[in-house]
């Protein structure tokens, strides 16, 4: 049945449409490896990748120890782990979509960077401190 389907696509479609279907379609597009040797030499990507993975890597490292760390505080049931893993999750989409509107309307990308790392340290902070008081 799918064969016999399959066999007037092949034979009756054709390779390009007698109209683009976008303004893009027309562009001729640059060549992968050529792409690829200009982002290995672009220092502001090399930064921006190790700069991610470093945070990414962070962020996955306490969420795969998460419970051990709660543990000696009381807190090792998956239900309080589970609330603190998703706590920055969910703090983190609404900064998001704060600073976004806030980008959109005002253009301060230096002020909004500064204010989201002030935040991530001050929450840092906060948890911390939460973890030593009884």
């Amino acid at each position: 049945m799918i064969t016999a389907m399959m066999v007037p696509n092949i034979l009756f479609f054709k390779d390009k449409p007698p109209t683009s279907p976008s303004f893009t379609s027309d562009v001729e597009k640059e060549d992968f490896g050529v792409a690829l040797k200009l982002l290995r030499d672009s220092k502001d990507y090399i930064f921006l990748c190790i700069s991610f993975s470093l945070f990414y890597g962070s962020f996955t490292i306490i969420a795969v120890i998460l419970n051990f760390l709660l543990e000696p505080f009381g807190l090792g049931d998956p239900i309080y782990s589970s609330v603190i893993s998703v706590t920055p999750i969910v703090s983190g989409m609404v900064g998001c979509i704060i600073s976004s509107i806030y980008l959109k309307k005002y253009q301060k990308y230096k002020k909004v960077i500064v204010i989201c790392m002030l935040g991530a340290t001050g929450g840092l902070f906060f948890f911390l401190m939460m973890l030593w008081s009884e």
